[in-house]
C-alpha cells in the first residue's frame, strides 16, 4: 500500500476539536467510525465543525472521492467521501493515490472489503483492549495491481453484479423468514384442518356429535340436581351467521359452556405475605406454555390461603386455558394447584379417557381467535360469560381421539422442521 498510496492522519494536535466544538448543523462535516455505512457516509448522528475550526486543522482534510479507513474501533470500515470537504476523526485516515491516471479509487475500495484486506487487519492489529492498527503498518498492507484497463474491467464487473447480489439477499433474507415461520404455519394448517373436520375421515359407524351433546346435557342436568354445580342462565341459540366454517354432517356446532363447568382463580392479596408460602404451586400464565404441561410453579401458596380464598383445588390432569392478556393458550396441570383470576380450569361434562379434554386442548387456542369468538375479546381479555359464549365444533367421542392421535403424529414433525 506504501508504494501506491501515502496516508493522511486526522489533525492530533491542540486544534483536534473537541465536542464541544461540535454541533448537529454546521458547515463541515466531521466524520467518525460511526458515520461510516455501506461503504458511504451516512448523516444519522452526523456532526459539523464551524468554518473557523476547519481552518485552524493541519491534517485531516478531506476532499469528494478521498477514501477513509477506520484504523481504531471498527478496523478496516471504509468509504469513499462523498461531499466536497470534511474533516476526520482520529480513528480513521484518508488513503491518497500517488498517480491518479494509473490506480483508479474504486478499485482500491474493492480491495478494501476483500478477504485478503482483513486478513492483513487480523496480522497487523496490535490493539490489546481495542483494535488498532498502526498507520505504518497499514501501508505494508499488500494489494495485487492489475494493469488500468484491466482495473476499469474489475471494477465494472463488480458494479454489474452487485445489485445483482444485493437483490439475492433480499430473496434469501425472504426465504429465511418463510423457512422460520414454516414450521408454526404447518402446525397452524394442521389444527386448522383438525377442527373443520379435514384431518381424518368420518366414520359412520362412531355415532354423531348430536348424540354425544345430548348425553353430555343429561349428564349437565345431574350434576345441577345433586348439587354438584349451579345451574346457569341458557346460553343463546346459535344464529346462521356466527358460524365461521362448514363442519362435517356428524359434528355439531355448540357453546362451549354447554359442554364444559369452568372455574376461575384468584390472587392472594400481594400485599399480606401470610397467604404465600410452600403449600400448594399458584399458576399464573408465565407458568403456561402452548400446547405444554405444568410440572411446577415460580410461587406457591399457604394452606390458609387455600382453604378461604379458593373454590377448588385443580387436580393433576386439569385443562387450564388463559382468558386474559395471552388469551387461548393452554396447558395440562401434572400437579394438583391453583392459579390466578387470568386462567380458568376445565372439566368436561362427560370426558371418557380425557378425550374431550385432549380435543379442547388443542383446539381453543384457535377458537378463541376467530370471527365473532374474538369480538368477544375486549382489551385481550373474556369473561365468564363470553367464554361460555364461544363456538366449538366437537366431533363424535371416538372421532375426538382420532383427531388427538393424528394431531400428536404430526405436531413433533413440524418441530423438526425447525432445526
Amino acid at each position: 500500500m506504501g508504494e501506491i498510496t501515502r496516508l493522511v492522519n486526522g489533525d492530533r494536535g491542540k486544534n483536534y476539536p473537541s465536542k464541544d466544538k461540535l454541533t448537529p448543523i454546521g458547515d463541515i462535516p466531521f466524520i467518525s467510525a460511526i458515520n461510516i455505512k455501506d461503504n458511504t457516509i451516512t448523516k444519522d448522528n452526523l456532526l459539523y465543525l464551524s468554518q473557523h475550526q476547519y481552518d485552524l486543522l493541519r491534517d485531516g482534510k478531506l476532499k469528494k472521492n478521498d477514501l477513509v479507513v477506520c484504523i481504531r474501533g471498527s478496523l478496516g470500515k471504509n468509504c469513499i467521501y462523498p461531499f466536497e470537504t470534511g474533516a476526520i476523526a482520529s480513528s480513521l485516515v484518508i488513503i491518497k493515490i500517488f498517480i491518479n491516471e494509473n490506480i483508479i479509487i474504486n478499485y482500491i475500495s474493492v480491495y478494501f472489503d476483500t478477504s485478503l484486506f482483513k486478513l492483513d487487519i487480523n496480522k497487523y492489529n496490535n490493539g490489546s483492549v481495542q483494535p488498532n492498527l498502526g498507520a505504518r503498518d497499514l501501508m505494508k498492507f499488500l494489494i495485487p495491481l492489475p494493469p488500468l484497463e484491466e482495473q476499469k474491467r474489475i471494477v465494472a464487473k463488480i458494479e454489474e453484479l452487485l445489485p445483482l447480489v444485493e437483490d439475492y439477499a433480499a430473496f434469501y433474507n425472504e426465504l429465511e423468514k418463510l423457512n422460520a415461520k414454516f414450521p408454526e404455519d404447518i402446525k397452524k394448517s394442521i389444527l386448522q384442518y383438525a377442527i373443520q373436520g379435514k384431518l381424518v375421515e368420518q366414520r359412520k359407524e362412531e355415532g354423531s356429535a348430536e348424540k354425544l351433546f345430548n348425553q353430555i346435557q343429561e349428564e349437565k342436568q345431574r350434576l345441577i340436581k345433586e348439587g354438584k354445580i349451579k345451574k346457569q342462565k341458557p346460553l343463546p341459540e346459535i344464529k346462521e351467521d356466527e358460524i365461521p366454517f362448514e363442519i362435517p354432517k356428524t359434528w355439531k356446532w355448540c357453546r362451549l359452556g354447554n359442554l364444559i363447568n369452568h372455574i376461575m382463580g384468584k390472587t392472594p392479596p400481594r400485599s399480606e405475605f401470610k397467604w404465600w408460602g410452600e403449600d400448594m404451586p399458584w399458576v399464573s400464565i408465565s407458568d403456561m406454555k402452548d400446547y405444554g404441561e405444568i410440572n411446577y410453579t415460580k410461587e406457591s401458596v399457604c394452606q390458609e390461603a387455600v382453604d378461604e380464598k379458593f373454590i377448588n383445588v385443580s387436580k393433576k390432569g386439569t385443562l387450564l386455558m388463559s382468558f386474559k392478556l395471552t388469551v387461548g393458550r393452554t396447558s395440562i396441570l401434572n400437579i394438583d394447584a391453583v392459579h390466578n383470576e387470568a386462567i380458568i380450569s376445565i372439566y368436561p361434562y362427560i370426558d371418557k379417557n380425557y378425550s374431550l379434554r385432549n380435543y379442547l386442548f388443542y383446539i381453543l387456542p384457535l377458537i378463541t381467535q376467530w370471527g365473532d369468538s374474538k369480538k368477544a375479546i375486549k382489551g385481550n381479555t373474556l369473561n365468564s360469560s363470553s367464554i361460555s359464549s364461544l363456538l366449538i365444533p366437537p366431533p363424535p367421542l371416538e372421532e375426538q381421539k382420532r383427531i388427538v392421535a393424528k394431531i400428536e403424529e404430526l405436531l413433533p414433525l413440524c418441530e423438526e422442521l425447525k432445526i
